[in-house]
Order: C-alpha cells, then sequence, then structure tokens
C-alpha cells in the first residue's frame, strides 16, 4: 500500500533503524550525563528519576494523549533540550553541595 512505506510484511527496514540512532541517542544523553559524571552516586539518581520521569511523561502525552497536531514532533527536541537544562542544574547543586560538604569537613 502506498501509506506503508518503508515497511515490508510488518518488518522495520534497516535504514530506518539505523537512521533513528542519532535521535535515540539524543533522547537518552541527559540522564546518561548524570550516570557518567562521577560525583555523589546517590544524589545524582535521585535527580535523574524525575528528569527521567519528565521526558517520559513528554513523550507519553505528545504521542497517545494529545491531538495529532503537527508540531507535536518539535517534542523530540525540546524534551531532551530541557532534560539537559535540569541535568545540568542538578548537577550544579550537586557539585555545589560537594564543595560545600569538602570545605566544612
Amino acid at each position: 500500500m502506498f501509506f506503508m512505506f518503508g515497511e515490508s510484511s510488518g518488518q522495520v527496514e534497516l535504514w530506518r533503524m539505523v537512521t533513528s540512532i542519532p535521535f535515540v541517542l539524543f533522547a537518552v544523553a541527559p540522564i546518561a550525563l548524570l550516570c557518567f559524571v562521577p560525583l555523589y552516586r546517590d544524589a545524582q539518581l535521585i535527580a535523574a528519576v524525575p528528569i527521567a520521569a519528565f521526558g517520559i511523561w513528554a513523550y507519553y502525552e505528545t504521542i497517545y494523549v494529545a491531538a495529532p497536531d503537527a508540531q507535536s514532533a518539535l517534542v523530540f527536541a525540546f524534551a531532551p533540550f530541557w532534560q539537559f537544562v535540569l541535568a545540568g542544574i542538578a548537577l550544579a547543586i550537586i557539585a555545589i553541595g560537594d564543595r560545600l560538604l569538602r570545605s566544612w569537613k
């Protein structure tokens, strides 16, 4: 059928999977940033959970709940951007807390 370009007999073609890799990496990068910076792991986990939940909520609302809109795809650009902002703020707070704790010892 003409509207099923890229799919054949229910299987996604390899080129679609390969071209989606940069988007998946961009979506996962804010949480990976919190996981790979070596500060306080517990504090980073506590910060990563709500930031990841925000991203999951934004994607779910856009894909399944909201009415179809031409601008809905922008969530794939702006949700990771705002997650990066929140992760940066969380890392800054954790780093400042680390400095304060070290100075009090």
